[in-house]
């Protein structure tokens, strides 16, 4: 018995970068599809017919990608019930979690840098005018505002980072599917805050604290999903699963939407008081303009 133990080889175990490559290329070829359906939507728009001339249409093709994808990505075994059998095997918690991260994470990444890039350096413009030069070809005004750039990156990013590390942790699959109700909901919730700091710092909305916020969203949120998910329990087998978890997924989602509902509330409020005080100032000074029009003769 010895002599037989000893002639079987031992196992080679694969080093963790070979490992994370072949679950990175797996996972790809899982989500391809929708990928590869947004890009071709992507080239079309703005290469093709030269419609998407503005930020907020890349930012809309990110959120659509969170939409559809991001939560899937993030609850895959939850969706199918081998979460306790996922957990079980060789490659461990963490590359599975960076795996799923990862190429949705670069895609909505390369999509921002590339369509701004487009935008800002008037790129299809240029390639149909090398072409023909046609009604259809003339230049749209371009966005100047750097704003505009940077939110058409950040929020799908941290959009993205939010829902899928919510579909991660969550227990049932009532949560996996509304986890990009919480990426947006959070992503709004730190744009409006935002928002409603800078106009009260500066009386403008500048990106001075938007942005950066949406950053450390995008990078805190997935690292404290990453070291919640290496101690989660699993949830369970295919019949039982949405059943066992946790399930206090809801009531966050619900608190979520509970902030970003008050802060939709104080930033409404806080513009129509400005714009009320905007026309009280004008109408004293259209007041006062008439008085020293009407005295002006009197001092003649």
């Amino acid at each position: 018995m010895s002599e037989t133990l000893s002639s079987i080889a031992p196992l080679s175990v694969p080093n963790k970068p070979s490992v994370l490559r072949a679950l990175i290329h797996q996972e790809w070829q899982l989500c391809c599809g929708s990928i590869i359906g947004l890009s071709v939507l992507w080239i079309t728009g703005l290469w093709v017919l030269v419609l998407f001339h503005h930020p907020a249409w890349f930012m809309a093709l990110g959120l659509i990608y969170v939409l559809t994808v991001s939560g899937n990505q993030g609850g895959r075994d939850v969706m199918d019930g081998t979460e306790e059998f996922s957990f079980t095997l060789p490659p461990g918690r963490g590359p599975l979690f960076v795996s799923r991260l990862a190429p949705g994470l670069l895609f909505l990444i390369a999509n921002g840098l590339l369509s701004g890039m487009a935008i800002a350096w008037d790129l299809p413009q240029r390639v149909w005018l090398i072409i023909f030069s046609s009604g259809l070809t003339d230049p749209f005004p371009r966005v100047e505002e750097p704003l505009w750039y940077a939110l058409s990156l950040l929020v799908p990013v941290a959009a993205h980072a939010i829902s899928f590390t919510i579909a991660a942790l969550v227990g049932t699959r009532t949560g996996v599917n509304l986890s990009w109700l919480a990426g947006f909901a959070g992503v709004g919730a730190v744009v409006l805050t935002g928002t409603i700091a800078e106009n009260l710092l500066w009386q403008t909305h500048n990106g001075f604290l938007t942005g950066p916020a949406l950053l450390a969203a995008a990078v805190l949120v997935p690292l404290g999903g990453y070291r919640a998910y290496l101690r989660k329990e699993a949830s369970g087998s295919i019949g039982n699963a949405g059943r066992k978890g946790n399930g206090k997924a809801l009531p966050i989602m619900a608190c979520i939407v509970a902030v970003v509902m008050i802060l939709l509330i104080l930033l409404f409020y806080a513009r129509v008081k400005r714009g009320a005080m905007e026309r009280s100032r004008l109408f004293d000074e259209s007041a006062r303009n008439e008085v020293l029009k009407q005295t002006a003769p009197s001092r003649k």
